[in-house]
């Protein structure tokens, strides 16, 4: 009834944790994106069936290849740097016993040099979550990266959290924002979008001062204040690499 697909790309360290916190799946499949290490063969070790793709940097388009080769007719999404709660388990297994909705908001739950982030950047996806549990044909995936699910149908709500464990060395954070940051200037360009050196000058600003005070991330101590100064970071870089037309690394 219920297919868990995991998106990975060189996560040797991460996928086994995430893999077992959704074995209570009927089936487990792990769409491999191009990765170089051992991701595939742990996930096969663990249980998984895996797919090959080089997709690469379309994150939607990876989620529509992992509802393509999903055997069930329900679908679970999950990252590599994710984990599954026992409190989600147990609701999503009662919920899918009679669904009274055709997709659901997961909440997501972040840690961040050892402490959960409940507001600032994440705050939106803490207190209502994003849609991950879902019924293929119930609506479609759209964006390269942070992609959303889109749909007509209401969607449901479940209290349990996806814990995601992303950036936990700066060093890995700098790498994350300025890959992602040449992808979503890639995609901006594509869609004919401009920018311009007032708002490489004020966006940024813009940004930290309405996730760090006003959605404020400063009761998220240190940790809110380093992520929310990356993620201006990352919006500064995506605008300069626009108005260089960096091309995708």
């Amino acid at each position: 009834m219920l297919s868990a697909v995991i998106i990975a790309k060189n996560e040797a360290q991460t996928i086994s944790r995430a893999i077992q916190s959704v074995l209570f799946c009927d089936e487990v499949l792990v769409i491999d994106n191009a990765s170089e290490d051992r991701t595939a063969r742990i996930s096969k070790k663990y249980g998984a069936r895996v797919v090959h793709s080089d997709i690469r940097s379309d994150f939607s388009e990876l989620r529509d290849l992992g509802m393509k080769h999903a055997m069930h007719e329900w679908v679970l999404f999950l990252d590599a740097d994710e984990v599954i709660s026992d409190t989600l388990r147990v609701e999503i297994k009662h919920e899918l016993e009679a669904p009274t909705f055709h997709s659901y908001y997961l909440r997501r739950r972040d840690h961040f040099l050892g402490k959960a982030l409940t507001h600032g950047e994440v705050a939106t996806v803490y207190e209502r979550g994003i849609i991950r549990l879902l019924k293929k044909g119930s609506g479609l995936w759209n964006g390269m990266i942070h992609e959303l699910f889109y749909t007509e149908k209401p969607v449901g709500a479940l209290n349990g959290f996806i814990d995601h464990y992303p950036h936990q060395r700066i060093s890995e954070f700098v790498s994350t924002v300025n890959k992602y940051s040449s992808v979503r200037a890639a995609e901006l360009l594509k869609e004919g979008k401009s920018t311009s050196v007032l708002q490489l000058l004020t966006l940024p600003s813009v940004k930290f001062i309405y996730t760090y005070l006003i959605k404020s991330g400063y009761r998220d101590g240190m940790p809110g204040f380093i992520y929310s100064f990356m993620m201006s970071f990352h919006s500064f870089l995506v605008r300069a690499k626009m108005i260089t037309n960096t091309k995708v690394q």
